[in-house]
């Protein structure tokens, strides 16, 4: 059996890299300050996803009530008509100042790429006329990804160790490329997440700005629903994947492995509200981008040939992860057979462990055997080793539900409690996507998600195993499909049928 080989004394250390947090310091809040412009909040009113919103392709500051150009962003410094330390007079009609900073944003974000617009500045003294064309917004996050990309030791030594130490260097001309040749905002966030996708550690992905200020504690609107793309007979089409409990979604018509048509009337591979869920390319997943209390018609299909239905459903805030344990917990019966079920959204909550204990003494106290659905993503080390606790001195058997999208924190759970001789682990072989991740703003408004804690700083966690790119084998292996499965949670019915058949066989042995 794995033991558990530290003190919780030693976890400080350890918490803040395997969390998701904003890297501190000036870069961060100079960055910030900059995406107010580049990127101040806007509608999703305007449902078709395509180019809206430009940068000027410099970063500003302010200085004794005047504005001026700090520095002109690489990738652009060739056609920019700006000069670091230029006093920006005018832009287009606004003559600019601190306090008309947020006009300057809003004329921005309503400004396409390739626009030209006129400028006055001071140089030097003199005064200068320019003609300026609008960039991609995603072009100024180049050179900040990179840097980040760079600054991770664990890219550094992977690179390494698999014999591509030059991959760094030529990523920032592949970046600038993929950008100038997409269509769309999305296109382009799926192009670098693509490519920083090759580097093949995890934890490494584009975050859309919605679900950066969603992980980051910022307001907006959520339908609790997670999407996968697959492709079929030549298309791309879209499946509800998870939906959260006590969400919209949860509480709608619409079920596990519908294919979702269209958002208000648009297609959705064409709308601007299909943004990535901040994992990596490979995963294929994504969001349904909406503001607090918007009112928005999805139109699905439950079957491949059936009739496209459709539902209407008000965006809420999103529901902490820790209030899912509770909001899912119910009692499965399967003939005279009773079992609790709970499932975990993520363990980043250190109240997580307290409200599950609460709720098998509770609710469970009767039943014969738990179900613990830990599909999903991660969370914190000191999580994983209380609830590893909670489910070894459990006194009923346990069954633990997995898929290939568990990961993380809940990867080392897995491997934990697959040690303990009442437990059992059913599903699919894990993500192994075990990095410990931090994050950081980029100038557009969207995020970056890279690796700040190897998977080998946690061996002293999982008895020396590694599991990034590798993963945890469950004890019984169940392959199931998604698209279209009408609603049907084949893994959940699948746990129930073996824990049916453990008790089978327990009654025989008393018998």
């Amino acid at each position: 059996m794995i033991k558990q080989r530290v003190h919780w004394f030693r976890l400080a250390a350890l918490v803040a890299a395997w969390s998701l947090v904003v890297v501190p310091g000036p870069a961060v809040s100079e960055l910030q300050a900059q995406a107010a412009v580049e990127a101040p909040d806007i509608s999703v009113s305007d449902e078709y996803d395509h180019w809206r919103g430009s940068s000027m392709g410099i970063r500003i500051k302010r200085k004794d009530g005047q504005v001026l150009v700090g520095k002109v962003h690489d990738y652009v410094a060739d056609s920019c008509p700006f000069q670091e330390n230029d006093r920006i007079i005018a832009v287009a009609d606004i003559e600019l100042s601190p306090s008309s900073l947020g006009e300057l944003g809003k004329l921005l974000s309503t400004t396409d790429p390739d626009t030209e617009l006129s400028a006055e500045v001071e140089r030097e003294g003199e005064p200068v006329e320019l003609v300026l064309t609008t960039f991609r917004k995603e072009l100024i996050d180049i050179p900040v990804i990179v840097e980040r990309l760079r600054a991770s030791r664990i890219i550094r030594n992977h690179l390494e160790r698999t014999e591509r130490p030059d991959f760094l260097d030529q990523v920032a001309e592949r970046l600038v490329k993929a950008v100038q040749k997409s269509n769309s905002p999305r296109e382009a966030a799926e192009a670098i997440n693509e490519i920083i996708d090759e580097i093949d550690v995890s934890h490494t992905s584009i975050l859309p700005r919605q679900s950066f200020s969603q992980l980051t504690g910022g307001v907006s609107g959520d339908l609790g629903v997670t999407l996968q793309r697959h492709e079929i007979d030549g298309q791309s089409r879209y499946f509800v994947i998870d939906r959260m409990p006590g969400s919209a979604i949860y509480e709608s018509d619409i079920k596990l492995g519908d294919e979702i048509i269209s958002i208000n009337n648009m297609k959705l591979q064409n709308s601007r509200r299909l943004i990535l869920a901040g994992q990596e390319h490979r995963r294929h997943l994504f969001f349904i981008q909406v503001e607090p209390d918007e009112e928005v018609s999805v139109r699905f299909r439950r079957r491949q040939n059936s009739n496209v239905e459709s539902a209407t459903l008000v965006a809420r805030q999103a529901v902490p992860a820790e209030d899912v344990i509770q909001l899912s917990a119910r009692v499965i019966e399967s003939g005279e057979n009773r079992y609790g079920y709970m499932r975990f959204w993520n363990l980043m909550s250190m109240k997580t462990t307290a409200l599950a204990d609460e709720v098998m003494e509770d609710q469970f106290d009767d039943c014969h055997m738990l179900i613990l659905d830990l599909r999903g993503r991660g969370g914190l080390v000191p999580v994983v080793l209380s609830m590893d606790k909670l489910i070894r001195r459990s006194d009923v058997p346990v069954i633990a539900i997995t898929d290939d999208l568990t990961r993380s924190a809940k990867e080392m759970l897995s491997l934990l409690i697959k040690e303990h001789p009442h437990v059992t682990v059913i599903g699919q072989r894990t993500a192994g996507a075990v990095t410990g991740a931090t994050m950081a703003p980029l100038p557009s408004g969207n995020g970056l998600m890279y690796p700040a804690l190897s998977s080998e700083a946690l061996k002293q966690f999982t008895g020396d195993v590694v599991l990034e790119g590798v993963g945890v084998e469950p004890d019984i292996h169940f392959d199931f499909q998604i698209p279209w499965c009408g609603g049907n949670d084949r893994l959940l019915e699948a746990a129930v049928e073996t824990a049916d058949e453990q008790i089978e066989e327990l009654l025989k042995t008393i018998i």
